[in-house]
């Protein structure tokens, strides 16, 4: 005699949690990738606001560099190692002595840090906007002399003038530049300022 077994009542049960089961699965995955995208997007975030906080750099350097230079006779001898202008902080007169080459790095470091300074170390110049880190070091490259001076006509403004371009003395500067947003995303840009 054949015994056949017709009652189905628990097969909805174990359906349910076979489905419920490929839910989880699926809902487990979906939350993975989603974490996983915040975390790209949050980095790319953190990455492109640490490069234009050390792109400020450039336009800040630019400003000083031009400001020392047009007002060399500045004692800054009263600010001993740091001082403060607007929530920007400089380095003493060694900053002075290396944007103006008083004195060889390698003969007197103790009158001028160029060897010495970076963006991590001892920065010339440094600021914090929005509690991100903004360190810049400045060094003075090289100075080249161009060939004598030029009045050439129909070159300025209006079609007469002199053309700046010819004569004169230009200045290099390396400017180098770090943002910090958080204690491990940097950015760094390398610059060099012409002053003629």
């Amino acid at each position: 005699m054949e015994r056949k077994y017709r009652n189905e009542k628990g097969a909805v049960l174990v359906v349910a949690i076979f489905v419920i089961m490929a839910l989880v699965v699926v809902g487990s995955l979906a939350a993975m990738v989603t974490n996983v995208e915040l975390d790209i997007s949050r980095n790319d975030r953190f990455g492109k606001e640490a490069f234009f906080i050390a792109d400020a750099g450039c336009p800040i350097s630019t400003k000083v560099l031009k400001d020392m230079i047009l007002n060399e006779g500045i004692d800054y001898s009263d600010y001993y190692e740091k001082y403060e202008v607007n929530g920007i902080t400089f380095d003493s007169n060694l900053f002075l002595n290396e944007v103006m080459n008083y004195y060889d790095p390698d003969l007197e470091p103790e009158l001028n840090d160029k060897l010495m300074d970076s963006t991590d170390s001892n920065p010339d110049i440094s600021s914090t906007v929005s509690g991100r880190d903004l360190n810049v070091d400045v060094d003075w490259r090289h100075r080249k002399s161009g060939a004598g001076g030029s009045l050439l006509f129909a070159m300025g403004y209006e079609g007469i003038g002199a053309d700046r371009s010819h004569g004169g003395v230009k200045i290099y500067y390396d400017v180098n530049t770090k943002g910090k947003v958080s204690k491990n995303t940097t950015a760094a840009i390398k610059a060099v300022y012409l002053n003629q």
